[in-house]
């Protein structure tokens, strides 16, 4: 009948031997079994196991890791500047003109056509108009005696200016000593007026051997 009684109320058979043993505890010990209880069963839904806080560091670290070995694999790619400082360190570059990997690429099937396969380009753009641009090379060239400076007019009846210096042959002879050597690589520089907007587009094409071209072209 007791047993009836239990399982009306709610309690399970398996527990009406604790009943008088709880009813004779103090409550602070109640709640002590309680925890303990409680501290059990989180344990047993993490199989007994808890998550220590360095390992999200090391997760961390071995992602960082993985990611430095990738980069390693992948050498960086040179900039322009720094190709051409390798031919030469005295080889001039416009400042905050930009490099364009995109007219880059546009304008290598046209200079390996008239260069060789071997030639590559450099594009540049800059905001500033065609006579500044002009200035900046035609004065840094100046310490050059063999520079013979160029005008920067256009021809008649042509609204636009674009300008070629062959710098292996204007880069000779300079008033300071210490820059006279040699380019290792043939260096053309090219200049253009931008037709439809207030912008210049510098070239630097590099070939592996020097052109019979004049120093100078202006057109």
């Amino acid at each position: 009948m007791k047993l009836v009684e239990s399982h009306r109320a709610g309690i399970a058979p398996g527990t009406l031997f604790l009943l008088p043993v709880v009813r004779g505890l103090r409550l602070p010990t109640i709640y002590l079994c309680v925890a303990i209880a409680t501290a059990a069963g989180v344990a047993g839904c993490t199989g007994g196991q808890r998550s220590e806080a360095g390992e999200i560091p090391s997760i961390r670290a071995a992602t960082t890791a993985a990611a430095s070995t990738t980069n390693a694999a992948q050498p960086k790619q040179p900039t322009p500047g720094e190709t051409l400082r390798a031919i030469h360190p005295a080889i001039p570059v416009y400042a905050g003109a930009q490099f364009r990997p995109d007219l880059t690429l546009h304008d290598e099937t046209g200079i390996r056509e008239q260069f060789g396969a071997r030639a590559e380009v450099y594009t540049l753009t800059s905001t500033d108009s065609f006579p500044m641009v002009w200035h900046y090379y035609v004065t840094y060239l100046g310490q050059y005696r063999a520079f013979a400076p160029p005008t920067a007019y256009p021809p008649a009846q042509q609204q636009w200016r674009t300008m070629q210096i062959n710098l292996a042959s204007a880069m000779q002879d300079p008033f300071i000593p210490d820059e006279g050597n040699p380019l290792g690589r043939n260096v053309l520089l090219q200049i253009t007026e931008s037709e439809s907007g207030p912008v210049t587009v510098i070239r630097y094409v590099i070939t592996p051997r020097a052109l019979d071209m004049p120093q100078v072209v202006v057109q």
